[in-house]
Parts: C-alpha cells; structure tokens; sequence
C-alpha cells in the first residue's frame, strides 16, 4: 500500500487539522476542474454530434432530390413526336421542381439540369434535333457530377 501521510493521519486521527483541510479542499477542487472538464468536453461533443446529424439530414435530402430529378428528366427521353403536349407539360413540372428544390441542388448539377431541359424544349420545336448521342453525354455529366 502507498503511503500517503496526510490520508493516513486523515484516517487515525493523529494529524493536524489543517493539513487535513488543506488535502480536502485540493481533492475537491481537482474534482471539480475534472467534472468541468468533462462537461465542456461533453458539450462539444453533443454540438459536433447535431452538427453533424444535421449534415446527413441535408445530404440524404440532396441525394433523394437529385434521383429524382434524373428519373423526371429521363423519363422525357421516352416521349415521341406525337405526345408533345405531355413532354411540354413535364417539362414544366421539372423546371417547377428545380425552382422548388434549389437549396438541395448544387449549382452544376442545376446547371446540367437546365441545359438538359433546353435540349428537351428544342426537340419540342424540331423533332429531328434528337440525338441520342447528345442525351448520352448529357446524363453522363449528370451521373459524373452526382458522383463525385
């Protein structure tokens, strides 16, 4: 066993009285800068852990509005010459939805998103612009762009 003789006076009571007080009032305040320590430590943490929760709250929020978007704008590939007004219509809808949702979208993303809704407009006016090629590049700096 260690000897501690302030602990030990403490115990047999052949001690002064000041020498107890002294070690008493010194454990209590290392108490207490541990107990302080402790708590900040845990409000950092408990900070950090909201900030965080609230990140990954944002981020599945912009990862649903972006699948999304790409199965809207995809599903417009599939419409022909004779169902224009149907094309017409959803594609207002999705420009409605990128207006709605702008906080979720990044910025080239929405830029992709925009430049594939003006290709879609010019083959309402002209059929024959169609190209598959073009639609392919397009939604593959779309996926790039999610991905990264």
């Amino acid at each position: 066993m260690n000897d501690y003789s302030l602990t030990k006076d403490a115990l047999y009571g052949n001690g002064d009285l000041s020498g107890m007080l002294l070690t008493l009032i010194i454990l209590v305040c290392i108490n207490i800068l541990i107990e302080l320590i402790r708590f900040g430590t845990t409000l950092y943490l408990s900070k950090k852990d909201k900030d965080n929760k609230r990140q990954l709250l944002i981020e599945e929020k912009r990862i649903k509005v972006s699948e999304t978007l790409f199965k809207k704008l995809d599903n417009v590939t599939l419409y022909d010459k004779s169902e224009a007004d149907r094309m017409l219509n959803d594609l207002k809808e999705i420009s409605l939805y990128i207006t709605q949702n702008k906080l979720y979208i990044p910025k080239k993303l929405n830029s992709i998103s925009n430049e594939l809704l003006d290709y879609f407009k010019n083959i309402l006016t002209d059929f024959r612009q169609k190209s598959i090629e073009r639609e392919t590049e397009l939604f593959q700096r779309f996926c790039d762009e999610f991905n990264k």
